[in-house]
C-alpha cells in the first residue's frame, strides 16, 4: 500500500517531456497566429467589396485600387496586390487570390500554408 502512495506523479524525464512538447506547441502557436490573421484580414478586404456603393458597375482596375486600399489599411505586406485576380466576365465581377506562406519552425523544419480567398458579385 505505501509503495503505490510513493508514486503518484512525474517523475523529472516526465516533466521535461511535458515542457518541451507544451513550448514547441506555443511557439508554433505564435509563429502560426500572425498569418492566420492577416489572412482572415485579407478575407474581410474581400468581403467589404460588397459594401461599397455602386461596387457592381466597378471596373476592374476600380476594384483592384479597393482592394489595395484595404491592405494597406489593415498593413498586410506580405501578399502582393498584383497577385489579386480580378477579372469581368459571364455577368459577374470576381476578385480571387490564392498565395503560399512559408514559416520556418526549427532547423530544416518549414511550416508550409496555403490560402484561397475570393469574392464574386453579378455585375450591371
Amino acid at each position: 500500500m505505501k509503495l503505490k502512495k510513493s508514486q503518484l506523479g512525474l517523475t523529472a524525464f516526465g516533466w521535461f517531456l511535458a515542457l518541451c512538447v507544451g513550448g514547441f506547441a506555443v511557439v508554433t502557436v505564435m509563429k502560426l497566429a500572425p498569418i492566420y490573421m492577416d489572412n482572415y484580414a485579407i478575407q474581410n478586404v474581400f468581403d467589404s467589396l460588397d459594401e461599397r456603393p455602386g461596387i457592381a458597375k466597378s471596373s476592374p482596375r476600380q476594384v483592384r485600387d479597393y482592394i489595395s486600399k484595404g491592405f494597406t489599411t489593415n498593413m498586410i505586406r506580405d501578399v502582393n496586390v498584383k497577385d489579386v485576380v480580378v477579372k469581368k466576365e459571364s455577368g459577374f465581377l470576381s476578385a480571387s487570390l490564392k498565395y503560399e506562406k512559408r514559416e520556418h519552425l526549427v532547423k530544416n523544419i518549414d511550416l508550409v500554408l496555403t490560402f484561397e480567398n475570393s469574392w464574386k458579385i453579378k455585375a450591371e
